[in-house]
């Protein structure tokens, strides 16, 4: 997920913030354990894992077993960017990475991760060399960057993903 920082209570009950480089994960309160797994699991770059844990996670929430709605969106986000680490080295999943983002912002279109989304579907279309609809998905998250006062690094992670859009046609006065 994109942050600036994290701010959370510390064992002593005091506020703190960390900014968002030193937070290596955030392990939340009423996380089912598959979802802690998951996160492990992706800082370990143990992608194929991740994928699996967060899908447990989501299915004991559908399942009924859990009542924490805000699995199933972060779960399938996970999932996708666990997909979008394996088709950088493993061009097979690029078709596969491309059907899940496009599926996560068919169903998740109001989703807070929506510009990380987006962001990631740009990434995956330049893994499939097609860097000209990925223009178009960093376009969306600058113009929705600007109109939903996003972090300003949405919009710079959106630009930087329009200059390797224009890198990869060789179009080097707009990269």
């Amino acid at each position: 997920e994109s942050l600036d920082g994290v701010t959370y209570v510390n064992r002593a009950k005091r506020s703190e913030t960390k900014p968002a480089g030193e937070v290596r994960a955030v392990f939340y309160g009423d996380a089912p354990r598959e979802w802690d797994q998951g996160v492990k699991d992706m800082s370990a770059r143990e992608y194929e894992l991740a994928i699996s844990s967060f899908a447990g996670a989501e299915n004991a929430f559908t399942a009924g077993i859990l009542k924490r709605d805000w699995v199933v969106e972060h779960g399938a986000f996970k999932q996708v960017m666990c997909l979008l680490a394996l088709s950088s080295t493993t061009p097979a999943k690029v078709n596969e990475t491309l059907k899940a983002f496009e599926a996560f912002v068919a169903k998740f279109p109001e989703s807070r991760l929506l510009p990380d989304a987006l962001i990631g579907l740009g990434k995956a279309l330049i893994l499939a060399e097609q860097p000209g609809a990925a223009r178009k998905q960093f376009e969306k998250v600058v113009k929705l960057a600007g109109e939903k006062k996003l972090f300003v690094t949405i919009a710079f992670r959106a630009r930087l993903g329009l200059a390797s859009a224009y890198a990869n046609e060789q179009d080097w006065t707009h990269a």
